[in-house]
């Protein structure tokens, strides 16, 4: 087994890192106003605030064997256990390969694979842009982590997450659809006995040529794919789900009944029965860009799901298993015509329930809705646009909780490059912190267990762990991996929805 150890880690005060493009480190020492000025967005009238400080950080950096070619936005990056040593390792897929990384030993393994990855979900099917398009569960029962796949033969190869080794190769059942193959599988529980049943989905032609939508969605038990293969009769299939336009759906216990929901612009239940629809339709247009779950309204039981609809009505969507809970047309009396990120957070302790921020207009105009749908935040990023950044906008926005204080933050990259990372207040749009880098993927996710989140940036040769050296001042929250909806949407994020 191969094995690399870190490169480097930090934590000084007042130090300046600057990662190039082959691993390349540079310190430059700097007085604490010099560094502010250099790293803080200026807004006029507007100081930089200062509920975090870019200035201690520790940084791990993993080496990567570098990918042949242009980066084409095939493939991704998750977090997870793979061998049951309670530490989150890195599972990384690229063009035929996946690979797994220790956070203190590097490289676990490697393997050469036929992983089915895309580019535009909606002209190549899924996983869609940057989706990683694996899973990691316990498939057989045998205590042990099991890595999953789809190839574009219409299997499903199951790797040993210790070693890496192929442990199965499953031939699937038929489906009639846009390339005749299933395309992307999701962990679920549909029957109340955990981590056991799998979704497998698959895309079919919409109204606009080569437009295409994942509207075929069919569970089957794992222990059934595995003794049956491709003569397995699923639980349940559909053909009429109404699918995002860029990406997979959401497969998430969104009513709290210890089964999941797949969530889309529609919401099956574990028997695949729809319970709500958007009256948005697998059309080219309108569509659905992206979604995002999460306790939103603290007053109202179980989770929502939010949705910004493209062309058509322009709404804004807060909705659950039980129907649309409100639904906002604020981008009419905006500058925003075309809302097609969402983030939720925290990212006003002072009001009820979660905030919802949203990327409009090629990146050009933000706004802030909250719980209730209320318009709280508007702002244009040329505005708000530091020295150092492209005016190309944001990309790939994730909530990140980054000081261990209530108030969460977003954290994007340099858009249509491989750039910088930076650390941004959604309400203001102020610059809190930038990393530079040539950031190809962004992840975001709790890997050192302190509730607190890192950024983790995969560069063409590297992995790149940035961590708050503060000390964390609430050590007491509970693990954010203990909430099943995080897991989830921490193992199916792509480009769209991260």
């Amino acid at each position: 087994m191969k094995k690399q150890k870190l490169i480097f880690t930090h934590n000084t005060p007042h130090l300046l890192v600057v990662i190039g493009a082959a691993s390349t480190l540079l310190l430059l020492g700097c007085s604490a106003p010099l560094f502010d000025q250099l790293r803080f967005g200026q807004l006029p009238e507007q100081p930089p605030l200062e509920a975090v400080s870019p200035t201690n950080v520790n940084i791990q950096s993993i080496q990567v064997t570098p990918q042949s070619g242009e980066d084409m936005g095939k493939g991704g990056l998750i977090a997870t256990d793979i061998n049951d040593d309670q530490q989150l390792d890195i599972l990384v897929t690229r063009a035929n390969s996946v690979a797994a990384y220790s956070l203190t030993e590097g490289e676990l393994w490697k393997k050469t694979a036929n992983i089915n990855l895309s580019t535009q979900a909606e002209h190549k099917g899924l996983p869609g842009r940057q989706g990683p398009g694996i899973q990691a569960v316990d498939i057989d029962q045998d205590g042990q982590v099991e890595v999953l796949y789809l190839t574009a033969e219409n299997s499903l190869e199951v790797l040993s997450g210790e070693s890496g080794e192929l442990k199965y190769q499953i031939q699937l059942p038929s489906v009639d659809s846009a390339f005749n193959r299933w395309e992307h599988a999701i962990i679920a529980d549909f029957t109340g006995q955990g981590d056991r049943d799998i979704l497998l989905q698959a895309s079919q032609k919409t109204d606009k040529k080569d437009y295409i939508r994942d509207s075929v969605q069919a569970a089957f038990k794992l222990a059934d794919l595995l003794s049956l293969g491709a003569q397995a009769r699923p639980l349940w299939r559909t053909e009429n789900f109404v699918s995002l336009s860029h990406g997979a759906a959401k497969v998430i216990d969104l009513d709290q009944d210890g089964k999941d929901e797949v969530i889309g612009a529609t919401i099956l239940n574990a028997q695949g029965q729809e319970l709500y629809t958007a009256e948005i339709g697998n059309t080219s247009f309108p569509h659905i860009d992206a979604i995002s779950i999460d306790d939103i309204d603290p007053n109202r039981p179980g989770l929502e799901a939010v949705i910004a609809e493209e062309t058509g009505r322009k709404r804004v969507i807060l909705f659950d298993e039980k129907g649309t809970i409100w639904s906002n047309r604020h981008r009419e009396q905006t500058d925003d015509n075309d809302g097609d990120k969402v983030s939720i957070g925290n990212f006003d302790p002072d009001r009820p329930g979660l905030e919802i921020w949203f990327r409009g207009n090629e990146s050009a105009h933000f706004t802030v809705l909250d719980a209730t749908g209320q318009l709280i935040a508007s702002y244009k990023f040329a505005d708000r646009r530091p020295q150092q950044w492209t005016e190309k906008g944001l990309e790939v926005i994730n909530r990140i909780r980054w000081t261990g204080e209530a108030k969460d933050y977003i954290v994007a990259k340099e858009r249509h490059e491989a750039g910088d990372v930076g650390i941004f207040d959604a309400l203001t749009g102020q610059l809190i912190a930038q990393f530079p880098a040539q950031t190809e993927r962004l992840y975001i996710a709790d890997v050192v267990d302190d509730w607190r989140e890192e950024i983790i940036i995969l560069e063409k040769d590297s992995i790149k762990i940035i961590q708050n050296a503060d000390l964390n001042p609430n050590p007491n929250q509970p693990k954010l991996w203990d909430q099943a909806h995080y897991q989830r949407q921490k193992m199916t994020w792509n480009y769209y929805s991260p």
